[in-house]
């Protein structure tokens, strides 16, 4: 029977074909059985990956051939066979099914695969062909891997990720760190440590991998990462500065060199608990009667030191309780001011702090709140009162004279300023809050008068 080559000269797609190999294929072909001899001539056949989605590819096919020049491809998960078998067992099959082989033309053209899986190898195989059904010159052969599915993420077969300790260091008990080890296996894919607490991974993001995931690229993205130094390969030990106790999970989130998700995740809910309250953290625990001066203004506030992270913090309600503006006395009960507590020396600090929302929706929406010191400096030479609007500074010590008194002192901090540098006293601490009306800080004590650090103290 003559064979022949039956041409196609419309748009290339793929069709696909029930093969064990999963072949899909859309090619030139003819009738009878092939010659399985490769004819050899000169013209070279070549395959380039324009653009490849999750369940689509283009592919660029040319030749330096003629225009009529007859060829064929298929699209295969089969990465391993040789190339010029894989094609002539392929044609056989076709021949014996089909009766013939449908084929292609021209030396610069698309091919358009569809119908792909999402993150998956495939490999594309082309080559000339002549009107006799022999194959000549060379077979053309790339792979590629489709994109992965955004909103699909799958567990690593080989990750792991778990608490391991809580590290305190030997020259300053001050510094404790929260000890993670990240397990890799054998694996030579790449990753991230990444822990949130579980109340935030369900408020914010919805239990979502997605959201979550994308997130903390987008928040280390802004901060302009090299993610090839950020990236790991393998086990490895995972450090972080002591954590609050509580509920949390632990990732591990697969991301390349690019900064770019993989899919893979490994993750682990993980529990920290509270640490029993030393004899030094519990003396500052109970009521105090703060008392200090603005100007000739005298002020007194009860306020009551509670246990907040044992051993590291506490919370100071009742501060601002009798200057606060009526419409936010309920303030210093519901934002109670941190302090931080001083191993070493038993001090406690006030610390500024960007509150979290209020519980009620409506001035959730409305306002912002904030606990921020103040300093004064000369400012063209005029005494300027300047705030700080800075989260996690040391603005105020308090430090024990005896069991039942305590003083407080400024602390120090250092700025530039229009070209000037700074080292100055913080002057005050006190509640601020900016609105959708007005984005300045407006004191929530009008005109700031609260007690100056210097003047204050507090007493059981």
């Amino acid at each position: 029977m003559e064979k022949f080559i039956k041409s196609c000269r419309g748009s290339v797609t793929a069709v696909f074909a029930v093969l064990s190999v999963c072949i899909f294929v859309a090619f030139s072909g003819c009738s009878g059985n092939l010659e399985t001899e490769t004819v050899e001539d000169e013209v070279f056949v070549t395959l380039r990956l324009d653009e490849v989605f999750q369940e689509k590819a283009y592919i660029r096919l040319n030749h330096d051939g003629n225009q009529d020049d007859f060829w064929f491809y298929l699209v295969t998960e089969d990465l391993d066979s040789d190339a010029e078998e894989l094609l002539n067992d392929y044609l056989e099959q076709k021949l014996e099914t089909d009766g013939e082989i449908v084929g292609n033309v021209g030396t610069n053209k698309n091919i358009t695969i569809d119908g792909l899986q999402a993150k998956t190898e495939y490999r594309v195989l082309a080559s000339r062909i002549l009107p006799s059904g022999k194959m000549t010159g060379n077979v053309a052969d790339i792979t590629f891997t489709t994109l992965r599915d955004p909103d699909v993420f799958e567990l690593h077969p080989s990750w792991d990720i778990r608490y391991k300790e809580r590290r305190t260091s030997a020259d300053d008990p001050n510094v404790e760190q929260e000890v993670f080890i990240c397990t890799a296996g054998d694996s030579e894919d790449t990753y991230v440590p990444c822990l949130l607490t579980r109340r935030d991974f369900e408020k914010s993001y919805g239990n979502d991998l997605r959201a979550c995931f994308e997130d903390y690229l987008a928040f280390r993205n802004l901060e302009h990462v090299k993610w090839e130094n950020v990236v790991t390969e393998g086990s490895s030990e995972h450090i972080e500065d002591r954590l609050r106790h509580g509920d949390y999970v632990l990732f591990m989130i697969g991301v390349d060199v690019n900064g770019e998700l993989t899919g893979y995740y490994a993750k682990t809910d993980c529990t920290i608990a509270q640490e029993a309250a030393t004899e030094a953290y519990r003396k500052w625990i109970g009521q105090w009667t703060l008392t200090g001066s603005c100007g000739d203004t005298k002020i007194s506030y009860q306020v009551e030191i509670s246990p907040d992270e044992n051993n590291l913090y506490y919370r100071m309600s009742g501060w601002e309780s009798t200057s606060a503006t009526d419409y936010f006395n309920t303030l210093p009960e519901e934002l109670p001011v941190l302090l931080y507590f001083e191993k070493t020396t038993g001090n406690a600090y006030v610390v500024s702090e960007a509150f979290d929302d209020l519980d009620d929706p409506t001035l959730a929406d409305f306002y912002d709140f904030f606990l921020y010191g103040c300093v004064e400096i000369d400012y063209g030479g005029v005494m300027t009162e300047v705030p700080v609007d800075i989260s996690n500074l040391r603005i105020a010590r308090f430090y024990f004279m005896n069991d039942n008194l305590a003083r407080v002192a400024p602390e120090m901090f250092s700025f530039d300023l229009d070209g000037v540098h700074y080292d100055a006293n913080f002057l005050y601490f006190n509640y601020s809050y900016t609105s959708v009306l007005y984005a300045g800080l407006v004191p929530v004590t009008a005109d700031s008068v609260v007690p100056r650090i210097s003047t204050m103290r507090l007493e059981r």
